[in-house]
């Protein structure tokens, strides 16, 4: 499957992909949305891919139904993974200056 997004940032794409796949960044993300026990157990990064796989425990987001509240606990394991290949094409604007 193929995704192309584009989004705008106020930094180069270096300083994005850094942050990205910065160990640091994303314990520090994580524990701001309320995760606890983050572990980064894979992280690779070339100049044409990357793969991240952090695992954490975390709270439910969602009230759980009564028929699966036997098997919800206070806090679950999770495993997020990801292969990213880089495809991208830096385009340069110039300002218009006001006459």
């Amino acid at each position: 499957m193929e995704l192309q997004l584009t989004h705008p940032y106020q930094a180069g794409i270096g300083r994005v992909l850094g942050a990205f796949f910065d160990k640091n960044h994303i314990l520090e993300k994580n524990a701001l949305l309320g995760a606890r026990n983050v572990n980064v157990a894979e992280l690779k990064k070339d100049e044409a891919s990357a793969k991240l796989v952090v695992e954490r425990q975390m709270t439910t987001s969602a009230e759980v139904p009564g028929m699966l509240a036997s098997f919800h606990r206070e806090w679950n394991q999770v495993t997020a993974s990801g292969t990213v290949s880089f495809a991208y094409t830096l385009k340069a604007y110039r300002r218009r200056s006001k006459a």
